[in-house]
């Protein structure tokens, strides 16, 4: 995917939320602070945005812009697509490199597979990821009336 830019610096999108009200109490909410971040999304590109966090004075109950929630994690940098379309192309690359040595594993020389993954560390390419930890099974009813 090329990279383009829409815009030669990053434009400044202002975000606020549209409750002015407190869900909680009721009482207007108040400006509690501001803060700006540079955020990118497939869509739009690279902006700058300005999000107006609001918070209840009596009982402290905060609320910020959905809008911009709807497109960024709070916190993050880049949006909900952008992760997606990453996490896509890390799946594909870790599928493909995995079914390479699934075949070398299951393939009838035996010996083959742990040449294969010695070629590829002698190579400079990196070996598998290693597995993640499954977590345990629970218990059968057998074992719980154990257990008590």
């Amino acid at each position: 995917m090329a990279v383009s830019s829409l815009f030669t610096k990053p434009p400044l999108v202002a975000f606020r939320p549209s409750i002015t009200q407190c869900s909680d109490c009721g009482r207007n909410l108040n400006v509690q602070k501001t803060r700006t971040r540079s955020v990118s999304t497939m869509h739009v590109g690279q902006f700058l945005a300005r999000e107006v966090f609001l918070a209840c004075k009596s009982c402290g109950h905060t609320e910020r812009s959905e809008q911009l929630c709807d497109l960024v994690p709070p916190g993050a940098n880049f949006g909900y697509d952008v992760m997606a379309y990453a996490g896509k192309a890390v799946r594909r690359q870790l599928f493909f490199s995995l079914a390479t040595i699934k075949t070398f594993v299951t393939s009838p020389l035996g010996g083959g597979a742990a040449f294969y993954v010695a070629e590829r560390q002698r190579s400079g390419v990196k070996s598998r990821p290693p597995a993640a930890r499954l977590p345990r099974p629970l218990p059968n009813q057998s074992s719980l009336s154990r257990v008590c």
